[in-house]
């Protein structure tokens, strides 16, 4: 079980800071640094602790590595008693501390190859942006949008029409009422920019005609 948990932690541990690399890469090209702030408390390795560079590292690994060992000594403790009454050598207790020293060799390797993934990502995070070209984007809304309660998708027509191989980061929709809200933004073809918009109350929303603000990179 201990082994299992630890395998899950360094999966999602990998995918949060795939994220944060991503999303640093972004804030780069739009002139941000809030994951930066962030993630410079909780990155891999500390660049103030010359001494401690993977502390986090050993920090997880000798927790789940103290969870093993207690669980066998406890296991050996309680199934040792039936060595009296073994014809072997070999106890039960014995056994533990097997299971026990093979769910270290596991858990080093899987920390092992996670290291090597997180130096990669850590490499990858010092290129540069993967964005190209962003820019802002007014898109003119002629007519008024009617929201109902819940989730909905809204098409906005665009003339001119957005480059090729452009791709929509965010939408800025002019708006005051605080229960609609943009949860997704996608171009579907350069005239045309899907919006994804919210409804958290129960009645119909509108919104006024006005210019739409897009966030576009290639």
């Amino acid at each position: 079980l201990v082994t299992v948990l630890s395998v899950v932690d360094r999966y999602y541990s990998l995918v949060q800071w795939a994220a944060v690399t991503k999303a640093r890469g972004l804030e780069r090209a739009l002139s941000l640094g809030m994951t930066t702030e962030i993630s410079r408390w909780v990155a891999y390795k500390l660049p103030t602790f010359a001494g401690f560079r993977s502390l986090w590292r050993w920090i997880a690994l000798a927790q789940y590595a103290s969870f093993v060992v207690v669980a066998a000594a406890l296991g050996a403790t309680v199934m040792g008693a039936q060595a009296a009454l073994s014809l072997s050598s070999w106890s039960a207790g014995d056994a533990m501390w097997l299971v026990g020293a093979i769910s270290l060799g596991v858990m080093g390797l899987v920390f092992w190859a996670a290291s090597r993934e997180f130096k990669a990502l850590a490499v990858d995070s010092t290129l540069p942006a993967v964005a190209r070209g962003v820019s802002i984007v007014t898109v003119r809304l002629r007519d008024e949008l009617s929201v109902p309660p819940g989730t909905a998708d809204v098409e906005i027509g665009v003339n001119p029409p957005f480059p090729n191989d452009a791709k929509a980061l965010a939408v800025v929709i002019p708006t005051n009422d605080r229960d609609v809200s943009v949860v997704d933004c996608r171009i579907l073809r350069p005239d045309f920019l899907r919006v994804t918009l919210t409804n958290s109350s129960d009645g119909e929303r509108t919104i006024p005609r006005g210019d739409v603000q897009a966030f576009i990179y290639v």
